[in-house]
């Protein structure tokens, strides 16, 4: 049995990630108790650290794992940045020149938001779970159906 190809492999983020979110759905669905045990955070952390590995897995299959991905992702920023030129609001140049000159002040922002953003994430993700379960069913189905179209997009852009 051979490797299934990108296609095979589309087919499985697609299925992996539509069953998140119908799961999420239907759960959410039957209402429950406003008050969130242990149990409930140890369940909605596996799903969404399998979800995570689905994403993973689908972006190292499909790109950065890839031969000539390097080429790829730069024919992709090239039609971008022709988007917003014919949409006329192409100022990333003009900004980056701005500041290219201050090596540390880009190094100070990188490492924020390398750690803001997941710490962030985090923080709102458990505040929302304690004490917003509702808001906090919706923020998360949300998340998966909008990231289970990014994978589709990214497997579909990557694969053409």
């Amino acid at each position: 049995m051979g490797v299934p190809s990108l296609n095979g492999y589309l087919g499985y983020a697609i299925a992996g990630s539509l069953s998140f979110a119908a799961f999420y759905l239907w759960r959410d669905g039957r209402g429950g108790s406003k008050h969130r045990t242990p149990l409930e955070l140890s369940a909605e952390m596996l799903l969404i650290l399998l979800f995570y590995k689905l994403y993973g897995f689908t972006r190292n299959i499909a790109g950065s794992a890839q031969e000539g991905s390097l080429e790829v992702a730069l024919a992709h920023a090239e039609s971008v940045i022709e988007l917003e030129k014919a949409l006329g609001f192409f100022w990333e140049e003009r900004i980056q020149a701005a500041f290219l000159g201050w090596h540390s002040w880009i190094v100070l922002w990188n490492i924020f938001y390398a750690s803001a953003h997941n710490t962030v994430t985090i923080f709102v993700i458990f505040f929302l779970f304690f004490q917003n379960p509702a808001a906090y069913n919706r923020r998360r189905t949300e998340f998966v159906i909008l990231n289970t179209l990014a994978i589709v997009g990214f497997m579909v852009s990557t694969s053409s």
